[in-house]
């Protein structure tokens, strides 16, 4: 096919993304690059590239293409790999406001998990608690959330906040589940 079409922006998009696939690294930046030649408004191309730059660890350049990416086709997934790429730059408040994107006005759950780790990082336990106490509001009946704050309480040795949290995980998991409570979410 890469001979009758040399020229499909799709194609080669397919080749540039197989042979990252398989760990082919510089042969996927050679053929992303050749798709951006071909389709430079393509933001898929640019979010490849930046994954491959990101296995690479040319970070900066991933940001670069990431930005991008975002600038063509803003979406969660996109933010999710910018938000790592600025982590590994130690470029976390970047990070964080990519995944509060993500999570808050997106919708993606895996940026409120990769936001709750990056919070940690930071140690900063107002943060924390604010982060807990916003998603517990968002998610009212979500026990894995009570749960995490609780457990965040009790390592801050706040017990008295731990004791309501996991009464309000126990409580949400028997309206889920009126026949028994969720034994997982324990």
């Amino acid at each position: 096919l890469s001979e009758q079409y040399p020229d499909d922006p799709r194609l080669a998009f397919l080749k540039a993304w197989l042979a990252a696939k398989q760990g082919k690294l510089e042969e996927s930046l050679t053929l992303a690059n050749r798709n951006l030649e071909l389709d430079s408004g393509n933001a898929r191309v640019w979010r490849l590239r930046g994954q491959i730059y990101t296995a690479l660890n040319n970070f900066n350049s991933a940001i670069t293409d990431f930005q991008k990416s975002k600038s063509l086709a803003d979406n969660a997934e996109v933010r999710i790999d910018l938000a790592r790429a600025y982590a590994r730059t130690n470029a976390i408040e970047q990070a964080i406001s990519e995944l509060k994107i993500a999570a808050d006005e997106q919708g993606s759950s895996i940026a409120r998990n990769m936001l709750e780790e990056l919070f940690f990082m930071t140690g900063n336990t107002e943060r924390i608690s604010k982060f807990y106490s916003e998603t517990i509001t968002k998610f009212p009946d979500n026990v894995y959330w009570y749960n995490h704050a609780g457990n965040f309480a009790l390592n801050t040795k706040d017990y008295a906040t731990a004791s309501k949290l996991f009464d309000a995980a126990f409580q949400n998991s028997l309206k889920a589940d009126t026949q028994q409570p969720d034994a997982e979410a324990f």
